[in-house]
């Protein structure tokens, strides 16, 4: 159970370290473009990873089937998450998509009757009303006008429902075909999505060599954070290790915090300390 857990947070330190720079690049190149080139980076990373642990791709038309169904609904994911980042506030865009935990939860203990404890459950409603705590600052979502809930609202929405599904789903493929079978066909059909995509798209910008720089931090710390996820839920129930990950705005205002000074508010102190005795509880 503690290594689960320990995947988990590891996972989600590497999600929260990459959320300030792929706003940053995407505001310029555009979501379909960014997801596309963290892609590459991504799957490189992974193949490395499968490479140097001398595994091998597990496929059948079953294991197929499930990581597509995992894909579509992660594609949507992502890029409504990724949009809703160039467009939006992220004080409104974040708790919202962060808070799909709570749908994967919610599915996992219906479809996969997975038991949890009081304790459990606990750690578990801790750790998803911190993240939701932290993803924002109060003072600047009463100062929202209209124009901004109608901006970001949908598309955090879209990602709210998407991810609580893909999440939920992805346990199918790793239980068929192991972690990290699982993980590079999640991101394999992102990739050919985004590909597909650009068909639909006006124009593609290239990125300067700063945002390849970025890009490649970005891809390199997400193929990290896909690994330890697929090996927290290939260890342990996956409505423990799900809201753990989806707490990465924590490692996000933290790092925001240290480098670019940023003051945190009084409620996300809360979430903070709502999050880490939640984790707590979870451990043990």
């Amino acid at each position: 159970m503690l290594t689960g857990i320990i995947l988990g947070i590891i996972a989600m330190f590497c999600f929260g370290s990459i959320e300030i720079a792929l706003k940053k690049v995407s505001q310029r190149l555009g979501t379909i473009a960014t997801v596309l080139y963290r892609g590459i980076f991504v799957l490189v990373t992974l193949f490395l990873f499968m490479f140097f642990t001398q595994q091998k791709l597990m496929l059948s038309w079953e294991i197929f089937g499930w990581s597509l169904l995992c894909s579509f609904f992660g594609s949507i994911a992502f890029f409504s998450f990724t949009h809703a980042l160039k467009i939006g506030k992220v004080s409104l865009v974040s708790p919202i998509a962060h808070g799909s935990a709570a749908i994967t939860v919610l599915l996992a203990v219906l479809f996969y009757q997975e038991q949890l404890s009081a304790f459990q459950g606990l750690g578990i409603l801790l750790v998803i009303v911190g993240t939701a705590f932290v993803s924002f600052k109060w003072q600047e979502l009463r100062m929202m006008h209209t124009k901004d809930f109608a901006l970001g609202l949908p598309y955090a929405l879209i990602t709210f429902f998407a991810w609580g599904i893909t999440f939920f789903l992805y346990k199918i493929p790793v239980e068929l075909a192991g972690p990290m079978t699982a993980a590079i066909l999640l991101d394999g059909f992102l990739f050919l999505a985004m590909i597909l995509a650009l068909f639909f798209s006006e124009k593609i910008f290239l990125p300067t060599k700063k945002e390849w720089g970025m890009l490649a931090f970005i891809g390199v710390f997400s193929g990290i954070a896909v690994t330890c996820l697929s090996y927290g839920f290939s260890l342990d129930l996956i409505s423990m290790v799900t809201p753990i990950v989806y707490a990465s705005p924590l490692v996000t205002i933290l790092l925001a915090r240290h480098f670019l000074e940023e003051k945190l508010a009084l409620n996300q102190y809360v979430g903070i300390i709502s999050i880490i005795i939640g984790i707590l509880l979870l451990a043990f």
